[in-house]
């Protein structure tokens, strides 16, 4: 299971499915009633949320693209039927995101909602930079290891597992 203060990693490679299985877990997740904050550093909010809607559905995202108001109401018959937490998607930006971006958001959003959030999903690991500058970027071990410490530090602080890919 994901302990709280833990963080797990999905390796696989590209085009693999590595978002679509995060995806899958935090809205898995949300319909356990659980708060979840999922950070995409590559894909759109619109993909991410996309994605979901086409999961709770049951349709394609070409479906759920081309038939908004469709979905928008299965999506909120699905809601009704089992009670989501909250899940929120959030995309910040490819280059230069460090834990401490995260961090501030974790922040941001409890400002905004009043939630706690009980699970942080990272899309994905490779994409985030340490905090320190003095950090190889180039190295990817070095880099993976201070970011992968970083992310386990926040799930530590929250008492939340932390999940993410590589």
């Amino acid at each position: 299971g994901f302990t709280p203060g833990s963080l797990s990693l999905f390796a696989g490679g590209s085009g693999s499915g590595k978002s679509l299985f995060l995806q899958n877990i935090a809205l898995n997740w949300a319909f356990m009633g659980m708060n979840v904050v999922y950070i995409s550093l590559e894909l759109s909010e619109d993909l991410v949320n996309q994605r979901l809607d086409a999961m709770v559905t049951g349709k394609t995202t070409p479906y759920v693209f081309s038939h908004a108001t469709e979905t928008a109401i299965s999506v909120g018959i699905a809601a009704k039927q089992n009670p989501p937490g909250d899940l929120r998607v959030k995309k910040l930006p490819e280059a230069g995101t460090t834990s401490n971006t995260i961090r501030a958001y974790l922040k941001e959003y409890q400002i905004q909602t009043g939630l706690k959030p009980d699970a942080l999903i990272i899309d994905y690991l490779d994409l985030m930079h340490p905090n320190s500058g003095s950090i190889d970027i180039s190295n990817m071990f070095t880099k993976d290891k201070y970011v992968s410490e970083e992310l386990r530090a926040i799930g530590s602080e929250y008492g939340i597992p932390v999940v993410s890919a590589s």
